[in-house]
């Protein structure tokens, strides 16, 4: 005698197939409809298989190709030489953005003053 409990589970296996079933045949993978296209056993069972196969080893060569760029390494060897010593000015002025208004202008040299004056005191 079926009970409750066996039909509703039946039902419920019944469901879970069809909506596999749905979501494979709307898939784009390849394989995959295949399993549910053909009601002979050992076809879905070859399919099944293949697509198992291919799955695992999709996903063994990203993961290996992932770990083989983590463990590149990079070796960098940097040498600072310091033949002669150069000596720089306290103050440069770049000449690469000219003033272009007579206020900047005018404020530039009274900068120049002002320095010259500093350099006279002292």
């Amino acid at each position: 005698m079926i009970t409750s409990q066996e039909t509703s589970l039946k039902r419920s296996l019944q469901n879970d197939k069809e909506t596999c079933r749905e979501w494979s045949l709307s898939s784009t993978a390849q394989c995959l409809p295949k399993v549910f296209q053909y009601e002979n056993t050992y076809v879905k069972i070859v399919w099944s298989l293949i697509f198992i196969v291919f799955s695992v080893a999709t996903n063994f060569f990203f993961i290996q190709g992932i770990f083989d760029f983590l463990e590149f390494d990079v070796v960098s060897k940097i040498q600072v030489k310091n033949e002669q010593t150069l000596v720089y000015p306290v103050v440069t002025i770049c000449d690469s953005n000219p003033f272009s208004t007579k206020e900047t202008e005018a404020l530039f040299k009274n900068m120049l003053l002002n320095v010259e004056n500093i350099l006279k005191a002292s």
